[in-house]
């Protein structure tokens, strides 16, 4: 006889393992559980399992070797193996009763015989061997459902249809978004005011546009490195005699030591005496002998130039024009020229420190202050103090440092404020109660400086543009989209006065309709070109 082997999984419940067996083609169905199954082992799934076979007309036969699925088989009367090729029987411990191999192979028992007269056959067999007569069947008794699993199964079902309303109510409800981007024709307002912020003011007073503001400071010390560009010569002095002759007056008189005599072509000596000039000797009114006295002298200045020739003429400081000088041979002066500090490598040095300072100051002010306020940056300042040059003017050098404190300070105004200002200025030149402000200017602010900043206060004018364009109340418009389709809310939309574009965008991808009115997001973006 042919049989059908049902090999179960791990995952099988008893159902699945009763339907595996009525939908088998056999009338003797071998099942082979896997080890560690549980489906079998209820002495209810057992008994339902034999109850299904008979009513499918099947012979199950378990082909296992636990201790535990033998003894619950032996207590419920189905058939057991070894293996696939083993004899079947009902175990009953030692003295089990035992059918022959046709059982599974299917040669001596008719297949219509039911699994349960096999073991009636086997039991009265045996019983006759014994001289015992045979027994009279027992009824079945009430087959026990388990509550186990009627109870996994309610815990199933309850939670699948708790996450699908869960589901439904999150992709339907919370899930669906509208994002509605739409340009309106606006008019561009130029804004132009003037201001005082003043670091002294308790409150803003918009009549007579006078801000709160707040002063930054910030000092560091700086330093600047120069090239020295002065030239000097600290050569050797000339040096010789100078004779003063006095054809002016008849009178002595003396001149002191550092009084200079300059030579025709500019090159002074000074005095390292005094002199005693007696008076000159008149006769008919004329000179005729001048009066005369003799010191040493040195050149003002090293150089080879001063070594001038004797009896070059000098002219005398303090004196008339008919007192003069003979000079001697003047000799000794030499060239030695070096580079040395001048005062415009220093003046440089410091207009270039103020110079940079001022380049990365204004970005390192701005950092000083918070979001809420806006920095002026036209009155930014930077003051230099403790200013030193190293080494000093006229030192002999090939680099030279200018160094000091800086002392950078600037102004801001409150956010708000300039905020609220604007918003006063483009609401005086709305008309009527059908249009809004869309954008402000205040992030494309202009500042020119009028006076100042001096002691906390600054006189600036404010320039920027603004837009206002038609009210579109989104929040009416929600109302009256939501539940639209896109083409109904587009063309909805479009209709509006003042609407130049829109663009619908409906989230996630299964949404089809506009949602409700607190999830849209509406964008209004300003036609910068229009009505102008």
């Amino acid at each position: 006889m042919k049989k059908d082997t049902i090999y179960i999984d791990i995952e099988d419940d008893i159902t699945s393992i009763i339907d595996k067996v009525k939908n088998s083609s056999s009338k003797v169905v071998a099942l082979v559980p896997p080890k560690r199954s549980t489906s079998l082992t209820s002495v209810v799934n057992m008994k339902l399992l034999i109850k299904a076979a008979d009513e499918a007309g099947k012979r199950p036969v378990l082909v296992t070797n636990e201790a535990s699925l033998l003894g619950l088989a032996g207590g419920v009367g189905l058939y057991v193996a070894q293996n696939l090729h083993s004899k079947p029987y009902i175990p009953e411990g030692d003295m089990a009763p035992k059918v022959d191999d046709s059982v599974i192979d299917g040669n001596a028992v008719d297949p219509d015989t039911p699994v349960g007269e096999l073991e009636a056959v086997h039991s009265a067999s045996a019983d006759a061997k014994e001289g015992k007569k045979p027994a009279k069947d027992k009824k079945k008794g009430f087959k026990i459902p388990s509550f186990d699993r009627f109870r996994n199964r309610m815990f199933l079902i309850i939670g699948g249809v708790l996450l699908l309303v869960l589901g439904w109510w999150w992709a339907f409800y919370l899930a669906p978004k509208a994002i509605i981007a739409i340009d309106a024709q606006t008019s561009a307002i130029d804004i132009v005011f003037e201001f005082t912020a003043d670091t002294s003011a308790e409150k803003d007073d918009f009549e007579k546009n006078i801000f709160t503001a707040e002063a930054g400071s910030l000092t560091n010390t700086v330093s600047e490195q120069f090239t020295p560009t002065g030239k000097k010569n600290i050569g050797e002095k000339s040096a010789g005699t100078i004779t003063v002759q006095n054809c002016d007056t008849s009178d002595s008189f003396s001149l002191p030591a550092g009084t200079l005599a300059t030579s025709p072509g500019g090159f002074a000596f000074e005095f390292l005496e005094a002199a005693d000039v007696p008076g000159g000797s008149f006769s008919g009114g004329e000179c005729s002998s001048p009066g005369e006295d003799t010191v040493n002298v040195r050149a003002v200045k090293p150089g080879a130039d001063y070594n001038l020739a004797a009896g070059t003429t000098y002219d005398i400081d303090g004196v008339g024009s008919l007192v003069a000088g003979q000079g001697s041979q003047m000799s000794g002066g030499t060239d030695k020229n070096v580079t040395v500090v001048a005062q415009k490598d220093i003046d440089s040095a410091k207009k270039a420190l103020s110079s940079n300072e001022n380049s990365d100051g204004v970005s390192t002010m701005r950092g000083e202050f918070g979001d809420e306020l806006i920095p002026v940056n036209e009155t930014y300042q930077i003051r230099l103090g403790n200013v030193a040059a190293s080494p000093s003017v006229g030192q002999e050098a090939e680099t030279g440092t200018v160094s000091g404190e800086a002392t950078q300070s600037m102004l801001a105004v409150k956010r708000d404020t300039i905020a609220k200002a604007l918003d006063d200025f483009l609401n005086s030149r709305i008309e009527g109660g059908d249009q809004i402000i869309y954008r402000n200017g205040i992030d494309e602010l202009s500042f020119t400086l009028l006076e100042g900043p001096k002691d906390g206060q600054a006189e600036l004018r404010l320039t920027t543009t603004g837009y206002i364009g038609p009210d579109l109340n989104t929040a009416q418009l929600a109302q009256e989209i939501k539940g639209k389709r896109y083409s109904e809310t587009l063309n909805y939309i479009e209709s509006r006065p003042g609407v130049v574009e829109v663009d619908v965008n409906f989230e996630p991808f299964w949404v089809f309709t506009t949602p409700r009115a607190d999830r849209i997001e509406f964008v209004l973006n300003v036609d910068d070109g229009s009505g102008q």
